[in-house]
């Protein structure tokens, strides 16, 4: 009777032992690095909460410099990533405006205006890598 509990209780042990694999209770996720967890890395590290924390769109207001409060432009704050490598991504964060609401030089009134900033992030790090476009209001000193 004690051999038959044994080789049952041994058999109940290599059965449950056999559908696990090992550190599986354990192990840390295992899923890749997203384009949103990069957009939301980059906005969050940047402390850029106008920009949504994943790939869109959204309405808001542009901030400017110049004397108290600034000036203030509506506009569309955008993000987007791109897979770069194997885990990262380029990072981009474009404000768009209208140049009737804001402009600086030659640009004709019924003009759509961006400006964007570029980021390579990582699940580490995130490093400028570009920025370029249109004078944004948030440039005004």
């Amino acid at each position: 009777m004690k051999k038959m509990l044994i080789m049952a209780a041994l058999s109940v042990w290599l059965l449950i032992g056999g559908c696990l694999k090992p550190g599986a209770v354990d192990a840390p996720s295992e899923q890749g690095f997203t384009a949103d967890q990069a957009i939301a890395k980059a906005v969050q590290d940047l402390k850029r909460s106008d920009f949504p924390l994943k790939s869109g769109q959204r309405e808001g207001i542009i901030k400017g410099g110049g004397p108290f409060p600034g000036i203030r432009v509506p506009g569309t704050f955008e993000s987007t990533a791109k897979k770069q490598g194997d885990a990262s991504y380029v990072v981009t964060l474009t404000e768009h405006w209208s140049a009737e609401d804001f402009r600086d030089g030659d640009k004709s009134a019924n003009a759509e205006l961006s400006y964007y900033w570029k980021y390579l992030v990582s699940r580490d790090a995130v490093k400028a890598i570009g920025e370029g476009g249109d004078f944004p209001p948030d440039h005004v000193e």
